[in-house]
């Protein structure tokens, strides 16, 4: 067992002192289960959390104690115990869009005033770190403590099966060699689709290159192509970069992929289909590719009798230097401390010992048994797994703006249409004159 985490801690006991943590209940991320488990029941990830916080509740002598709040509560619940002075939590676990306004009100602690919070560990997600931090304050931060936000990244899997009766290549060592991107998934996708029954109608019951749904698992698809809404400046101010030519590229191809080529099935209400629809016809062998995110893949895919693989989501061109992995954000979850944390020492220690224990112990048991459920034993897919959580992003315009500029790919993938310059600049002025706002209150 790994102690180095510890002799960078305090060598503390605390007399049996609760720990109090917040978390979110009745969501479809059980948030409480990455934060607190009752006793070992032979689940591996569950007993992963449970052996985690055992660890560190006997080095410590603290006791994990969870508090849970309805999902749609919980934000409204904090701002007002915070403003009255009753808080009494050392950590809140919650979706970074509801935790936002908080975050932007100053109801939580800058991770940087946290003793012993330090950046450079391995359980620092940096890639969504930099993203949370604004004006060099960051109110909200992502550590490995737990699994819930690697459960919501969006990730494609392919029908292995398929693709060898289409005689492609590995995909996954595609991947490896950095090669997997859009031109080869557009490729990739031709002379997929064929009318199984033979009723000379394609639906839902016949195959397809891939079905999709427009929804959160695909509003991603713009940062795995290297696009995001907002880059920061030299002063970490966040400015819309949606505007780009590339937007408009990438609406175009996407088009051309998913509605010109004939090889895609467009799940919709009209039809029937839900959002389990496109992971069902995955998982019965009907698609090649499915985009969908990790935690979908035991609840959707356990019955699949073909053999499949995980890839991360493609690139937009070779020159692209690494592949990014965005969330599902309403699913996600990331941490925050509220100002009136009784001591900002305490929390620090048991933040870092959690998370030094959880990138040790849990997410490496919810990747091997949670994701790779037919190849657990497949070195490439640990490789594929490394390279998708290694570009874990979260975008400023996501958090902020989940119901604005976040949703245009979405709204114009829904229609079908190529006219992004119009739909951009008819909310351009507003959501620009949104982020100075929110910028503005992290100066003040």
């Amino acid at each position: 067992e790994d102690d180095s985490v510890y002799t960078m801690l305090p060598d503390k006991k605390y007399d049996g002192r609760a720990f109090n943590v917040i978390v979110s209940e009745g969501w479809t991320v059980d948030t409480l289960d990455q934060i607190w488990v009752e006793q070992a029941t032979g689940d591996v990830v569950l007993d992963s959390v449970y052996e985690r916080n055992r660890a560190v509740e006997e080095r410590f002598d603290v006791v994990i104690t969870p508090r849970t709040v309805v999902y749609g509560d919980l934000a409204d619940t904090v701002r007002r115990e915070i403003q009255a002075g009753d808080m009494n939590a050392d950590l809140i676990a919650h979706s970074p869009v509801e935790l936002a306004p908080l975050a932007a009100e100053k109801m939580f602690i800058d991770i940087n005033e946290l003793p012993y919070a330090d950046m450079s560990q391995p359980w620092y997600v940096q890639s969504v770190n930099n993203e949370l931090e604004i004006a060099d304050k960051q109110y909200m931060f992502l550590t490995d403590l737990g699994f819930v936000f690697t459960s919501a990244v969006n990730i494609m899997m392919y029908n292995r099966d398929m693709a060898a009766d289409l005689s492609l290549p590995d995909i996954q060592q595609t991947a490896l060699d950095g090669k997997w991107t859009l031109d080869l998934f557009g490729e990739f996708m031709k002379n997929t689709s064929a009318d199984l029954n033979g009723d000379s109608n394609m639906d839902a019951k016949d195959q397809y290159g891939i079905a999709v749904l427009w929804n959160e698992m695909t509003d991603t698809i713009p940062y795995s192509l290297g696009q995001k809404i907002t880059e920061k400046d030299e002063n970490g101010r966040p400015v819309l970069a949606l505007g780009s030519e590339k937007m408009g590229n990438i609406i175009t191809r996407l088009n051309d992929i998913f509605y010109n080529s004939g090889n895609c099935y467009i799940c919709t209400t009209a039809k029937g289909d839900t959002w389990k629809t496109q992971q069902e016809m995955f998982r019965d062998g009907q698609t090649l590719f499915c985009i969908l995110n990790i935690a979908s893949i035991t609840k959707r895919l356990r019955d699949m009798e073909d053999d499949y693989a995980a890839l991360p989501m493609p690139k937009y061109d070779e020159s692209q230097e690494k592949y990014y992995t965005g969330t599902s954000i309403q699913s996600s979850a990331v941490f925050a401390v509220p100002t009136t944390v009784p001591d900002k020492e305490f929390a620090s220690v048991i933040i870092e010992a959690l998370s030094a224990e959880g990138s040790e112990r849990v997410l490496p048991a919810y990747i091997e048994t949670g994701v790779k459920v037919k190849f657990s034993n497949d070195e490439k897919s640990k490789e594929i797994y490394d390279l998708i959580l290694d570009g874990r992003i979260i975008d400023f315009g996501a958090v902020y703006d989940s119901d604005g500029m976040y949703l245009l790919f979405r709204r114009l993938m829904e229609k079908g249409s190529i006219d992004f310059a119009s739909e951009y600049a008819a909310s351009e002025e507003s959501t620009i004159k949104k982020y100075e706002e929110i910028y503005n209150q992290y100066l003040e």
